[in-house]
């Protein structure tokens, strides 16, 4: 079964996973290929997504480690998958095998990985997470825990919602301008409303962090004007699977 988009990207024996909403068991309005556990979907479909999941790269459902994201800051550093799902919304880790995966539905799944030095993340970015900085929060683990370096790190931000169709309101435009200024620039008028740009926004505070641009690879598409490819939370009012972004060292 081919239940991904791609196996995309891989630096030295570091690979990259990004599923979609196709190929997988579920039934609407989560088909197919749902993810997550916690949207009422039927658990043995989303364990059969799963399994299918584990199946397409040769490795074992206890591999995945899979956060219970709670649209904060907090890094979890993961040494072994022992079927812990720490309560976070990025996870680094260093050990060969363990598979680290964030699930979106126009959130932004970012992953960042350091082949140097061997060392894989991943974050969970709503507007929450972008206006805490929890990329510059995930670098500091990796700097701090593993030695990395910014110029050896690698940045893959996967599918979200484009700031075409992300209008804002009061609260987020408030949290963008006294907790991160730097992202003012993502702030998109038009006409009457505003609109934010999470992917701009999150790059920005990667480059602000000493990412180069050139490290940063980033899928374009808008998850809200695609939802009959991706999950969209906004395009199908709340109700909707999540898909999938992942990482692990060979």
């Amino acid at each position: 079964m081919n239940s991904t988009t791609q196996s995309a990207h891989h630096e030295s024996n570091i690979h990259i996973l990004l599923t979609n909403r196709n190929g997988g068991f579920s039934q609407a309005p989560y088909h197919s290929m749902n993810l997550g556990t916690h949207v009422n979907d039927h658990l043995p479909h989303v364990l059969s997504n799963r399994q299918a999941l584990a199946n397409r790269y040769g490795l074992r459902v206890e591999q995945f480690v899979y956060m219970n994201q709670v649209h904060g800051n907090s890094v979890a550093v993961i040494e072994k998958a022992d079927g812990t799902i720490p309560q976070c919304d990025a996870m680094v880790t260093q050990t060969p095998g363990v598979v680290l995966m964030v699930l979106v539905a126009d959130c932004v799944p970012i992953v960042l990985s350091d082949p140097s030095r061997q060392v894989v993340a991943v974050a969970h970015a709503g507007w929450r997470g972008t206006v805490s900085k929890i990329t510059a929060n995930v670098l500091n683990v990796m700097n701090d825990m593993y030695g990395c370096q910014s110029q050896d790190i690698q940045i893959t931000i996967g599918p979200a919602i484009g700031r075409c169709c992300y209008q804002v309101g009061h609260e987020v435009i408030e949290s963008v301008h006294q907790n991160c200024p730097e992202v003012i620039s993502a702030l998109i008028p038009q006409g009457d409303a505003t609109h934010f740009d999470l992917h701009a926004a999150n790059r920005q505070i990667l480059i602000e962090n000493g990412i180069n641009p050139n490290q940063i690879h980033q899928h374009q598409q808008c998850v809200c004007c695609h939802s009959e490819q991706w999950f969209s939370y906004r395009a199908s009012r709340g109700r909707t699977g999540r898909f999938g972004m992942g990482v692990w060292i060979q």
